[in-house]
């Protein structure tokens, strides 16, 4: 069997993936299309004005399943990746054949102490493979987006994934701008809104009531369609808020091209 005849059954797995990416997006767009949510403006008698949320439906239950389906594929690709590894090297893969991925260094450096009666994840490994596998640092802290994809994996086996609308993401600072100008200059007033998005720098879940942003009361309320929500993956376990439309790309890209790190060893 060749190199790239390996590389294609594991890569099917991979492309599974990216099939239900796709079919997750299409169901985000759906349920956007719903307006889920809606957001109301209130003045706080202190020159400022504040914009809450006021309503929020649940995400429907289809998208953490699929979001589950996702990582479960992605997941799995690594582990067909470890199996093939060892059967190119001309040794027998076992039941216990994986691509390691630790919550701990410490943790991935016991998993291949074989004089102490570890390495059975990864037995059977061509040595060169394992010097590749040190360069990837498959742990928390080493590349941190291989081990979330480990940790939500490990968790959709368990429970539902949760997920949550983000923190805004994004707000036109044009029309905040523009608001701004206007109200300063009423005689220079700009006609046009200036479109200009931003994202928040830190991203957190939001709930009902939850103030997302403040500006001067002497601005024009913000139209509606000016300020964004997305859907996010809301596990404090990965320590980190991740935006479903950013994160599943990405952790694809990542997955797809650690497999072809060890192309070399796949013949």
């Amino acid at each position: 069997m060749t190199a790239d005849d390996r590389l294609e059954m594991i890569c099917a797995k991979v492309l599974r993936a990216r099939e239900h990416t796709v079919a997750l997006i299409e169901e985000l767009n759906i349920f956007y299309a719903t307006n889920p949510y809606e957001y109301q403006v209130r003045e706080t008698g202190d020159g400022r004005r504040t914009y809450y949320i006021s309503r929020m439906e649940p995400f429907p239950d289809r998208i953490s399943v699929i979001l589950g389906d996702v990582f479960q594929n992605l997941r799995s690709a690594l582990d067909h990746l470890a199996w093939q590894i060892v059967e190119a090297a001309g040794n027998q893969p076992t039941q216990r054949t994986a691509f390691p991925i630790t919550d701990r260094e410490i943790n991935y450096s016991a998993i291949k102490d074989f004089e102490k009666g570890n390495g059975r994840l990864v037995a059977g490994w061509n040595p060169k493979a394992l010097k590749i596998l040190d360069n990837i640092k498959p742990f928390k802290g080493g590349n941190q987006m291989l081990w979330q994809l480990h940790k939500l994996n490990n968790i959709d086996k368990h429970r539902k994934l949760f997920t949550a609308f983000a923190d805004f993401d994004s707000i036109n600072m044009g029309a905040v701008i523009t608001g701004m100008f206007n109200s300063s200059f009423p005689d220079q007033k700009i006609e046009n809104v200036l479109n200009a998005y931003f994202r928040p720098k830190d991203t957190t879940p939001l709930n009902m009531g939850d103030i997302f942003f403040t500006e001067p009361a002497t601005n024009n309320i913000i139209a509606t369609d000016l300020i964004i929500f997305r859907a996010a993956i809301a596990e404090s376990e990965v320590e980190a808020i991740l935006k479903i439309d950013e994160i599943l790309p990405a952790m694809g890209i990542l997955v797809h091209q650690t497999i072809l790190d060890f192309k070399p060893f796949l013949s």
